[in-house]
This record gives C-alpha cells, structure tokens and sequence, in this order.
C-alpha cells in the first residue's frame, strides 16, 4: 500500500478532530468493545477452543471417577460376600461331617458294636480325622458324658458340663457352638455335635462331636485372600473371631470400624468409608451378613472386608493426573491454532479498516493490496475503486478551481464552499460506514445527491452483498453443527451400551470358567470313588473263593467224620485247618466293614450327589458285620470239635449233626457274599455313569467358555469403532465451531 506524506491542513484538522472524539467514546464503552478485530477474533477463539475442552475434561474426570469408585465398591462388597459365602459353605460341610460320624455303624448298629474292637473304633475315627484334614479331634460320649471312641490324640475327660453337649441332649438335634476355648486345648475352637441313635430303635445312646481349630479355620480364608485386603469375620457379640491382623481378633468391631454399625442396620451387602482406629487411617469397607442354608441353623456372623483408601482409589488419581495432563496440552495446542487462524482470518479485514481510515484523513492516494477472489478480496477492490474515483474527483475539482481562480475569484469562492461541503459529505460517509471496519454489517451509508451519494450507493451495495455471504455461512455452519451433535450423542450412546455389554460378557466368562473349574472337580472326585468300589468288588469276589474253599473243607470233614471213628486224628488236623480260614474270614469281614465307613466318610464329602451311594455303603458294612458274626459261630462249633474229638466214636452221629449244621452256615455266609459282591458291582456302576457325565459336563462348559470369549472380543472392536467414529464426528464439530467464530465477529442484524 502507498501512503501520501504530504497531507492538507484540513486531512490534518480533520485527523486530530477524529481522534479526540474516538477518545471521548473510548472513555465511555466497556473494554471488550475497545479491543480491535484481531484481539477480539483472538480471545474468542481461544475461549471457544479451551474452554469446551476444559468442561470436557472435568465432565470425563467427574462420570470416571463415580463409575470407578463404584465399581471399586462393588468389587470389595462381591469380595466380602464371597468370603461370606465360602465360609458359611464350609461350615455347612462340617455340619454334613457331623451327622455322616453319627451314623457310622460302629455307633448305631449293636452287632457292628460288639464284633469291633474298641482300638478298631479308635482307627475308624482317626481315619476321618486324616481324611477331612481341618479337625484336630473327633470323639463320641455316652448320655453321661463319658468317652466311648475317639480318634488318636490326648485322652478326653467327661464332656457332660459342655453346654453344646446339654443342648444336643435336650433337642436331639445337630449343633453347632459358639466360637469358645477348648478346655482340652487352651485353643479357641468351634464344635460340630449330634445325637447318635441307635438302629431299629432311634432311641439317643450318645453324642459325637468334632472339633475345628479357630486358627485352621483362618488360614483356609485369609491364605485365599491373594489381594491387599484385610479380612475379618464379627460373630453374633459384635466381636472379631477372624482377622488378618491377629491383634483385632476379640476386640469390637464397631469400635474399630466406627461406620460398620450403619452397615449393620441396612443388613444387606454394602460398603462404605471408615477409620481404623488401631492404624488412624481411612479404609473402604465392605460388608456382608451371613445368609441362612436350608438344613443348618442360622450363623450370626458378618464378613468385613478392609482396604485402604490410598489403596482401593490409586486409580483415580492416575486419572485425574492424566487428564489434567491432556486436557492442558490440548488447550495449548487448541489456543495456538486458534490464535493462528485469527490473525490469518482478520488480516484483510484489518488492512481494509486502516485504509478506509487513510481514506478519511484525506490520503487518497492510500490503495489495499488486493490477494485473492473471495468476497473481502472483493470488498478491497471496490474500496480502492472507491479511492479512485474520489481521488480524480478531486483532481478535477482542483483542476478546474485553478483554471477559474485567476479570472473568478466570486467562482473560486463558491468553488471553495462547494469542496468544504464535499469534504463535510465525504467525511459523513466515512463516519457513517466506519462500523463495517469492526465487522458490524448492518451499517448504511447515506444516499445524497451529487458523487458522494453515488460513492454511498455502491457501498451500500457492497455491505448488502457482504452481510448475505455472512448470513449463509453461520446458517451452514449452524445446521452442520447441529446435525453431527445429534449424530455424535447417537454414536456416543452406542460406545456405552457396547461397553456395557462387554463388561457383562468378561462377568459371564468368569462365571462359565468357574462352573468349568467346579464340574472338573467332580470328575476327579467320582474317579476316585469308582476306583475305592472296584477295590471293594474285588475284596468281595475274593471272600467269596475263599468260602468255597471253606465249603470244600467242610464237606471233607463230613465225610471223614462219617467214614469211620480211626480218622479221629485228621479230622483234628482238619479243623485246626478251619480255624485258620475262620481267622482269614474274619479278618476279611473287618476289613469289609472298614471300607464301608470310608465308603460312607466319601459319600459325605461328595454331599447331595453321594446320599445313595453312602446308603449302599452302611449295607456293605451291615453284610460284613453279619459275616463276622457267621464266623465267630463256626469258630466256636470248630474249637468244640477239637475238645471232643476223644468223643468222637461215641459221638459220632451227634458229630454228623453239627457238621451239616456248619455246611449250612458256610452256605450262608457264601450267599451272603454273593449279595456283596453283586452291590459292589452295582456300584462300580453308578460310579462310572457319574464320572463318565461329569466329564461330558465339563467339555461342555469349556465349550461354552470358548464362545463367549469369542463374543467379548466381537463387544470389544464393536465399542473401538464406536469411539473412533465419535471422536471423528468431535473433530468435525470443532472445525463447525471455528467456522462459526469466523463468521461470528460480523453483525448482521
């Protein structure tokens, strides 16, 4: 642009009259209004670009941090509620255990009794002992309190002042203590006792009890605790029986966790915040009360489950560094490119403004270097045709002035009014059309006779054209704006609900995953039991060779006793031949019934699914206490052939007698075998039908895992090109809303 150095004393006058009046309004308006186009175009454009990002960033960190501190609560309450369900669970086992002891046949079955040595009872109750792995003793008492077995360990005095004793006595019924100490032990234990009732009768002749240690019960649940959490389990008092810190084990546990009694109230799975009063700092803790099992009275007792709060929220702090830390960044970079795009955008409206002002301070020579072909490329071009025209305007007006001034000076004279007026008219449209240099389209120039009312015209013309291009541009970019917000919530609502949905399927896997891990379990289980009754099947098939080998014997032996009374003295060798196999069936028979207790110690812990099978096994156990019994007979009958073989020949029909009266027991006994043998098949059966199931089960549940890990995945990119597509719809309604604050400086109504 050239600027004219040389300007006249009434541009001059002009200018500094110009200027004091701009002082004056300048003292009078607010200061946003001082402030030019660019700084204006600048601060709104940063204020535009930040600040959404900053309530962007506050809303993100707002609805993260509610569903992180939710989910965090809801973590711990599943926690403690596990913890809760575990427990009770096990106890309810132990509750089974008891009233599985109390049926043994060494206790109820008064044949089983009295062919069962009492160190042979004392085995038996140490084997479940060795097998359950969580009693340190088990022992049964009679109505007065007295030991009648108990498993290896420190002889036991009366039981009959122990108040679950008096109360199994009086109900009749399976009980469970409270957690106390053992006069035995000096140790804090739970007792587990039932009546025992004799077969045929159901008359009460005792009372089993187990014992289970506090500190095995602990270290079954504390040892599963794999996170940071502290555990504890409140009793009906209020007190701490269980807790991972051992010196808040007996203390209060509202007076440790203050908030725990509101918990308490509500009696439902919750959590909250409290502070430890032994450590002074503050934790989340969640609750859950113990629920009632059908076939086991009520535990009053409670699960707390304790974390430190720098603990439990360390996440949200990490995500409030990170998008305070983003959220910074962006706005820099925001503000930049803001700022950038303002004074790239008000430039040629700025160059404009100061050469209309050159143009009103009488520098007519002043022109706009025009770039471009877009309507203020456009705006400029007229401007410096605007000066043109008024430039040679003027020229020729000085230029006739001077021709006249030598032989009119009255012309001259008018002449110089008549340039007065023009300037005092030139002057108005400049003041009148001033706003349209700030960006206020709605300015109109005043249309008077003569050039300047022209000059007015075309101006008019030009702004008119100017604030309907503005018009169109801030409609477009409204509406644009409007449609992708409406298409950004619609894709942003489609992200949550696919994220909703993932979360949901991860939970159902881990559920799958842990049916998975359960049915495995009984697989396993009911292998082994198919191997125990193969083992019995086969003890059974052997007794039964040997009873046939009994029978032979005895038919021998009445043949010899029938020969002839010479043969008196093999027919003593003959039954010391006997006694021997007696002795091996015997011993067979105990053993058979030692299985039958194992069988039904097995069954127990296979609970609903080995009811039947534990059936079958106290039958097994009933066959063998009647084979011992058969036994003992025949080795009775024996023992008296041997004392009266001197007696034989006198006795010999007497002799034939019983020995048919033997062969009919051995008979018997062998049938008897028979039957077992028969049952141990059966149930080598139904063990195999169940393993071979369980197996199936567990394929399936892998399966099923398998496909809804595939799903998760499928959620997973679903929610991805979700977000990828929100955030492209974001970037457009930010380049919407630069559009709008472009246009948005102009006034056009």
């Amino acid at each position: 642009m050239m600027n004219n150095p040389n300007n006249s004393p009434e541009a001059n006058s002009g200018s500094v009259t110009e200027n004091a009046s701009q002082q004056r309004k300048s003292l009078s308006v607010p200061l946003l209004s001082r402030l030019g186009v660019r700084q204006k175009a600048t601060l709104f454009a940063v204020a535009i670009g930040t600040l959404p990002l900053i309530a962007i960033g506050a809303t993100a960190y707002h609805f993260a941090n509610q569903s992180i501190t939710k989910q965090i609560t809801q973590v711990e309450t599943e926690e403690a509620v596990s913890v809760a369900e575990k427990l009770n669970n096990f106890i309810f086992e132990r509750y089974g255990d008891v009233q599985v002891l109390s049926n043994l046949p060494i206790l109820i079955n008064p044949k089983v009794r009295a062919v069962t040595t009492a160190e042979e009872k004392n085995t038996v109750l140490t084997k479940a002992v060795e097998t359950y792995r969580v009693y340190d003793s088990i022992a049964a008492f009679d109505l007065k309190g007295n030991v009648l077995v108990q498993s290896k360990g420190k002889a036991l005095d009366n039981h009959s002042d122990r108040a679950y004793f008096q109360q199994v006595i009086k109900t009749g019924q399976p009980v469970i203590s409270e957690v106390s100490t053992s006069k035995s032990t000096g140790e804090k234990v739970i007792h587990f006792a039932a009546p025992i009732k004799e077969r045929g009768t159901g008359q009460i002749i005792g009372v089993i009890r187990s014992r289970l240690p506090m500190k095995s019960l602990a270290a079954i649940i504390i040892n599963s605790n794999a996170g940071q959490e502290e555990l504890h389990i409140v009793d009906r008092s209020g007190k701490f029986i269980i807790a991972t810190e051992e010196n808040q084990v007996g203390r209060d546990a509202t007076s440790d966790f203050p908030s725990l009694a509101q918990l308490k109230t509500a009696g439902k799975p919750d959590a909250t915040l409290s502070i430890d009063k032994i450590d002074n700092a503050e934790q989340l803790i969640a609750y859950a009360p113990f629920q009632k099992l059908e076939g086991m009275p009520q535990l009053k007792w409670d699960s707390v489950v304790a974390i430190d709060t720098a603990i439990a929220f360390a996440p949200q702090r990490q995500l409030l560094i990170t998008l305070a830390l983003g959220t910074l960044l962006a706005a820099l970079a925001v503000s930049a490119i803001a700022a950038y795009v303002a004074n790239l955008a008000t430039r040629p409206i700025l160059e404009s403004t100061a050469a209309v002002k050159k143009l009103g301070r009488g520098e007519f020579d002043t022109r706009i270097a025009v770039q471009g072909a877009d309507e203020i490329s456009e705006l400029g071009s007229n401007i410096n045709l605007m000066a043109d025209q008024i430039q040679t305007l003027l020229t020729e007006q000085e230029q006739a002035a001077t021709r006249e001034i030598a032989t009119q000076t009255q012309i001259a004279e008018e002449q110089k009014q008549r340039n007065e007026q023009l300037q005092q008219e030139l002057f108005k449209l400049l003041t009148d059309v001033e706003g349209a240099s700030q960006g206020n389209l709605t300015v109109r120039a005043e249309i008077t006779a003569g050039e300047i009312g022209i000059v007015a015209d075309f101006f008019n013309s030009i702004v008119e054209s100017l604030r309907e291009l503005v018009t169109q541009v801030q409609e477009s970019a409204t509406q644009v704006n409007s449609s992708v917000g409406e298409n950004e919530s619609a894709i942003r609502l489609l992200t949550d609900e696919a994220l909703k949905q993932a979360t949901q399927i991860t939970q159902t896997v881990d559920s799958v995953e842990q049916m998975t891990r359960s049915i495995q379990q009984v697989a396993d289980n009911a292998k082994t039991t198919a191997e125990v009754a193969r083992t019995a099947s086969e003890v059974a098939q052997s007794g039964g060779e040997t009873m046939d080998r009994t029978v032979e014997s005895i038919l021998q032996l009445r043949e010899t006793v029938s020969e002839t009374a010479k043969k008196v003295k093999r027919l003593g060798e003959a039954s010391q031949q006997i006694s021997k196999v007696i002795s091996l069936i015997n011993e067979i028979a105990l053993k058979t019934n030692l299985l039958a207790v194992n069988a039904s110690i097995e069954a127990a812990r296979a609970g609903e699914e080995g009811r039947g099978f534990a059936v079958v096994a106290e039958e097994v156990g009933q066959l063998a206490a009647q084979s011992a019994a058969a036994t003992k007979e025949i080795e009775q009958i024996v023992e008296t052939i041997q004392l009266e073989t001197t007696e034989v020949v006198q006795a010999m029909e007497l002799g034939t007698t019983q020995v048919v009266a033997g062969t009919r027991l051995v008979e018997e006994t062998k049938h008897s075998l028979t039957k077992i043998v028969k049952v141990s098949a059966k149930i080598d059966q139904l063990v195999a039908s169940i393993s071979n199931a369980t197996v199936s089960q567990a394929q399936t549940s892998q399966s099923v895992t398998q496909l809804m890990a595939e799903i998760a995945q499928i959620s997973e990119r679903t929610s991805g090109s979700s977000r990828q597509v929100s955030h492209a719809l974001q970037k457009t309604v930010e380049i919407t809303k630069k559009l709008q604050e472009s246009v948005g400086t102009f006034k056009v109504a």
